[in-house]
Parts: C-alpha cells; structure tokens; sequence
C-alpha cells in the first residue's frame, strides 16, 4: 500500500490566491470548450459541404483516367486544355454528358459557397475571439505564476502556461491561414463552376430553365484575373 501525505499549510494561508488561480482555470476551461465546439461545428458543415463536390471531383478524375490521351494526362491538364481552347476535351464533354448536369452543378456550387461562407463566419466570429481570450487568460496567470512568493506554493508555475500561451497562438495562425485558404478557394471554385455551368449548359441534351439560365447568365464568365489565377493553381498541382 502506498501512503500519500500532503502538506497544505501553505495552501491554507493562500487561500485568496488559490481563489483567484482557480476562478482563471475556469475561465480557461470555459472558454478552451467553447472553442472545441466551434471547431467541431466547423468541421461538421465544412464536410457536408464538401463532400458531394468531393464525389464529383473523383468521378471527373476517373472519366479523365478511362479517356486520356497519354499515360500522364490528369484532371488538372484537361481543365488547362479547356481553358486555353474555350472547348471541353473528349473527357470533359464526356463527364458533362454522363456523370453530371447543370441542375447538379448549380447544388454543388452553392453547398460549396455555403460552406466556405460558414466557415469564414466561424472563424472570425468565434474562433478567433476564443483565440484572443485564451491568450489574455494564459498572460494574466503566466504574469500571477511568476509571483514566486504568492503563486509558487499553490502550484502555478510560468513552464506549462508558456506551452498553452504557444499553442493558443499556433491555433489563431492557423485561424487566419484558414481564413487565407477559404478566401483562394472561393475565388477558384467561382471560376470552376462558371466554366462547367456554360459548358454544361451549351449541351444538346441539358435542359436548363429559364431560372438556371439567368444564374449562369448573371455569373457571367471569368475575369482576366480570375482566369489567369485558376490557371496558375491548375499549374501548381
């Protein structure tokens, strides 16, 4: 049998201390489960979101594989191809055909800018303030833990706050990177889903209504500079 004997005459005249460390832990736990859940809420939406483009995007890349040319063609070849000819390629006018319709596109695309909007929405909104609270707390006990005299006794000390304080600041850079990344992705999709709705549309077969038709046509087509981006990302694959 083990026998654990504990000195707490020091935590009894620190009684105040105790108070207030234990009032800051709460505070962190409260505000680290807050951002846990945002998280979790983000992941959520950004997965039913992506997932059906997901889908599309795979069955895209095995048309590509049954129809290509040369061993080393891909789907990001074929959309350069397409975008330098303003025609789809025997595989895009194939998975236009078979695998896809406008009324689909036009669900993929807006489940997809759904997503991208939510996901901007979460982290600026709540992830990021949580962010912002977490290292104001972690300062305020990392400034109280180098009080030696009056917080070294009831445990707090500056080492394990310096962890939390990098980790809190890790999680905001990667707030803002994804932040980044949402922002490019939306521009690029916008472009995709511009090229393959009027591609889509020009289709013997596509039926679209006068509803969709003035979708498309309020999208209008790429810009120079939205084109020639989705091509420097295509190129960067």
């Amino acid at each position: 049998d083990v026998v654990l004997v504990l000195d707490v005459r020091k935590l009894a005249v620190r009684r105040r201390e105790l108070m207030i460390a234990s009032l800051m832990a709460e505070r962190l736990s409260a505000v680290t489960d807050y951002a846990r859940r945002a998280a979790e809420t983000l992941a959520k939406v950004w997965k039913s979101g992506v997932d059906g483009f997901a889908k599309k995007v795979r069955a895209l890349e095995d048309t590509v594989e049954a129809h290509r040319l040369s061993p080393d063609s891909t789907v990001h070849q074929e959309l350069l191809m397409t975008c330098c000819s303003g025609n789809p390629s025997d595989a895009l006018h194939t998975f236009l055909m078979k695998q896809t319709s406008v009324q689909q596109l036009l669900r993929l695309e807006r489940g997809l800018m759904q997503a991208l909007d939510y996901a901007n929405l979460i982290v600026t909104t709540r992830l990021q303030v949580a962010c912002h609270h977490l290292i104001t707390i972690l300062h305020e006990m990392h400034a109280r833990a180098g009080w030696e005299q009056k917080f070294k006794a009831i445990g707090l000390e500056p080492g394990p706050l310096e962890g939390l304080q990098a980790q809190a600041r890790a999680l905001l850079r990667l707030g803002e990177l994804l932040l980044i990344e949402c922002s490019q992705a939306r521009c690029f999709a916008k472009t995709f889903f511009q090229l393959f709705l009027r591609m889509a549309s020009k289709l013997p077969d596509q039926t679209p209504s006068a509803s969709e038709m003035s979708h498309i046509a309020n999208c209008g087509s790429p810009t120079r500079e939205d084109l020639d981006e989705f091509i420097a990302r295509l190129q960067q694959r």
